[in-house]
C-alpha cells in the first residue's frame, strides 16, 4: 500500500509529504491507532464540520468527506484570502 504514496509524492517531489504520511500510516496500524467510525464523525462534527460522508469502506480504509461552512473569498486583486465576518 505504500509503495503507492511513494510512486505518487516521489515524482512530484513532495518527500516531507511522503514523510509525513508514512508516519501518519504508521501510526494507525498501532492498536491504541484505529479511529472508530462513529466516534471520529461525532468529532468532526463538533468542530464545525458539516455533511459527513463516508463513501468508500475496506477494512481499516475509509474515503470520507464533509463540507465546512466558508467564512471568506480569495481575492485576486490582493492574492490573499479575506475573511468575511458573520
Amino acid at each position: 500500500m505504500l509503495e503507492r504514496f511513494f510512486n505518487a509524492f516521489v515524482p512530484l517531489g513532495k518527500v516531507e509529504l511522503l514523510r509525513e504520511w508514512v508516519l501518519h500510516n504508521v501510526a494507525d496500524q498501532a492498536p491504541d491507532g484505529v479511529m472508530r467510525e462513529g466516534e471520529a464523525l461525532q468529532e468532526k462534527e463538533g468542530i464545525n464540520f458539516e455533511d459527513l460522508k463516508v463513501h468508500f469502506r475496506h477494512g481499516l480504509e475509509a474515503v470520507v468527506s464533509r463540507k465546512k461552512p466558508v467564512r471568506g473569498a480569495w481575492c485576486r486583486d490582493k492574492m490573499a484570502w479575506v475573511h468575511r465576518s458573520k
